[in-house]
């Protein structure tokens, strides 16, 4: 599921598992599968306030305003998704900070939500310390709900990115779908009565069977692929 770069070293990584809700009246599409192929996600180079060190901002979807022509991504989000349409101000970014060389440290004010709203969070995973606005401060692994009708100045201070690694931050944002979420597992519906629905189609194997003769299959050796549905393949370089 998750390929190593090099097999004679350690291969670390963040990873974030996100989970977008679909409104009621999408729950029970068809499935739609797209790739996200790393070089063709937007990453957005902005100047710094203090004019030292570089900020650069990965927009997997939503654009940042003032500068869509140079973020939109690789194509619209799934169909049905909640990010499909613009008017949900659906955003996932990653806001990467690396500092200058002359101890001034690095600002980017983050502009608030193009739609009134929207809920934002902001979740610190590199780095050792981010000032929020004029003196909160971020630290590693923290989380924070931000007002998203305000622009916020993000500030890493000298020596914030720890051993040179820099800073890097995780926003999502995006409209409230504003429907009641009942859950389990990995199931999200919106109902109980759906629920006891869905887990009954399940358990009769509406839902596919494991098509491999193992329990932990590996695709080996092979470079980046994605398989669509009707059989289409795609390949990339590593």
């Amino acid at each position: 599921m998750f390929p190593l770069v090099h097999v004679d070293k350690p291969n670390p990584l963040d990873l974030f598992q996100i989970w977008l809700n679909l409104p009621a009246k999408n729950k029970k599409v068809d499935p739609h599968y797209k790739m996200l192929w790393r070089e063709d996600i937007p990453v957005v180079d902005l100047k710094s306030e203090t004019g030292e060190g570089t900020v650069k901002v990965t927009t997997v979807t939503g654009a940042i305003p003032g500068t869509q022509s140079q973020s939109l991504p690789p194509g619209p989000p799934p169909p049905s998704s909640w990010a499909f349409d613009p008017q949900n101000d659906v955003c996932v970014w990653t806001i990467s900070f690396t500092p200058g060389t002359e101890g001034k440290g690095v600002t980017w004010v983050l502009p608030k939500a193009q739609k009134s709203g929207t809920n934002r969070v902001l979740y610190f995973f590199r780095g050792t310390k981010v000032i929020l606005g004029e003196s909160f401060t971020l630290e590693k692994h923290m989380g924070i709900e931000l007002d998203s009708s305000q622009a916020v100045p993000l500030s890493v201070p000298p020596g914030g990115g720890g051993e040179g690694e820099g800073v890097e931050l995780l926003l999502l944002q995006g409209q409230p779908i504003g429907e009641t979420v009942v859950n389990h597992g990995p199931f999200v519906c919106s109902s109980d009565e759906e629920l006891r629905e869905i887990f009954g189609a399940f358990h009769e194997g509406k839902f596919g069977d494991w098509p491999f003769e193992s329990d932990g299959p590996v695709n080996g050796l092979k470079g980046r692929f994605a398989q669509h549905p009707g059989g289409k393949v795609e390949t990339r370089d590593v």
